[in-house]
């Protein structure tokens, strides 16, 4: 048995500031069951040529499908890795430095990602260049094109790749061919909001919304539309949005029945997390989201879009409601639906709490990476 595998990220793995805290989580996990870690990241690399420094510079978001910058990545990863004895390297993200055909480094790479080439960029394109037209579209689509024959290339050179979700996993084997065999799904453990065992109020039932960045891009806009008519026939709803100020949305702090909070301490926000009836966070775009496992954690049924992995969690163990953000009603109904029967949404969220307390945690994530790479 392999009791020693190499984490590679692209900041700092032991930090916890690092992908939202997986790679520190992770290696926590792993060295509890005995595996000895050894981190590397691309800022532990502090000198770089010149070609190199300019050919970064020039391709920017292009980087990771570059092999004139992922050669030189490659080769100091393998340096590091080879001279610790490390014969397995976990790539998180699984899609930032990659090995790429004829990339001899010596080492076994495996990966950990929580969306597709295809699922990410897929709504950034659509978002942002659906407009534009003539010969740069033709450029955009072209190099999204190249980027994605690239990106396809690599993942084949991975031993093992986990997901996040089935989502991911769906996307992997039919988008990209990828052996179901080599594709594990790996649930991550939570954040750290605890479950306080708290009832939700019956007759005053609270709709909450939570996002520390991307305010727009988190669905807050849709999420205030759509209750500003879901008060029109329940006067008892309640709404509370947390994140950036309001005056980004058009919202007065005086909107009827809606509290918003720039700030809030710690125990004042997980008391929120215990008391709410529903999480609604309809994410233009969100490849996992750990806060929607915090309001599972404690058992609250969540409302996430279909363009995330959340959605495969929802359908899958019955706990919210996956919407479709292009159809201007989705979220309306999903609350009308969530509020005119409390108790089915309530036992919702304890299928969600279930599923948490079953699968979510960073032990039996880690337990199932090292057992699949050592099989």
């Amino acid at each position: 048995m392999n009791n020693t595998l190499g984490i590679f990220s692209g900041s700092d793995p032991r930090s916890s500031f690092s992908w939202s805290g997986t790679p520190f989580n992770l290696i926590n996990a792993l060295e509890s069951l005995g595996v000895r870690c050894e981190s590397y990241s691309s800022d532990m690399r502090t000198e770089r040529s010149v070609p190199e420094r300019i050919i970064r510079s020039l391709s920017k978001g292009a980087a990771p499908y570059s092999k004139l910058c992922l050669r030189p990545q490659l080769a100091h990863l393998a340096t590091h890795f080879n001279h610790l004895q490390c014969r397995d390297v976990l790539h998180l993200p699984g899609d930032f430095v990659m090995p790429f055909p004829g990339s001899h480094t010596g080492l076994k790479h495996h990966a950990f990602m929580d969306s597709t080439f295809r699922q990410f960029w897929g709504p950034w394109f659509r978002e942002y260049h659906s407009q534009r037209k003539g010969l740069l579209k033709q450029c955009l689509q072209f190099e999204i094109r190249r980027r994605e024959k690239f990106y396809q290339s690599c993942i084949a050179q991975y031993s093992n790749i986990f997901v996040t979700t089935r989502w991911v996993r769906h996307s992997l084997i039919n988008d990209y061919g990828v052996d179901p065999a080599r594709v594990t799904v790996c649930y991550t453990g939570t954040g750290n909001i605890r479950n306080l065992n708290l009832v939700p109020d019956r007759e005053k039932p609270i709709l909450l919304f939570v996002a520390k960045h991307n305010y727009i891009h988190k669905g807050a806009a849709i999420v205030l539309d759509a209750f500003r008519r879901l008060r029109e026939s329940h006067r008892s709803v309640e709404l509370v949005m947390v994140g950036p100020d309001p005056g980004i949305l058009g919202a007065l702090p005086n909107e009827p029945r809606v509290t918003f909070h720039s700030f809030l301490e710690w125990n004042q926000l997980e008391h929120l997390f215990n008391s709410a009836s529903l999480f609604v966070l309809p994410s233009l775009y969100e490849p996992y989201g750990l806060v929607y496992l915090e309001a599972l954690r404690c058992g609250v049924p969540v409302v996430c879009s279909s363009t995330g992995g959340m959605s495969s969690v929802v359908h899958d163990h019955g706990c919210g409601w996956s919407i479709d953000n292009d159809k201007p009603d989705a979220l309306l109904e999903a609350l009308l639906e969530a509020t005119d029967d409390l108790d089915r949404c309530w036992a919702m969220g304890r299928n969600g709490q279930k599923f948490v307390e079953t699968h979510c945690s960073w032990e039996i994530c880690a337990e199932l990476i090292i057992r699949t790479i050592n099989q």
